[in-house]
């Protein structure tokens, strides 16, 4: 946080003292549980999922691959591509 937005976290920012790191915490499920007993959001049932993406519909792709056809085309007929 220091390197990205300047910002000390372990000043107090009461005091202005240093404060000590005494854990961190890696498991999803013990992190909520200590988000619950201080009073934060409840935890989520499940994770969101990812937004759904379309494709292109398929005549876009048609149609691009058509014109990149007649380019080449064009191009190889006009002596540039041998």
């Amino acid at each position: 946080m220091h390197r990205a937005f300047a910002l000390d976290v372990l000043a107090c920012p009461h005091c202005e003292s240093r404060l000590r790191l005494i854990a961190t915490l890696h498991d999803p499920e013990v992190i909520q549980k200590i988000v619950a007993r201080v009073g934060g959001r409840p935890p989520r049932a499940e994770p969101r999922p990812p937004p759904h993406r379309s494709p292109a519909p398929p005549r876009l792709y048609s149609e691009a691959l058509s014109a990149l056809i007649r380019l080449i085309r064009r191009v190889t007929a006009a002596g540039c591509l041998a």
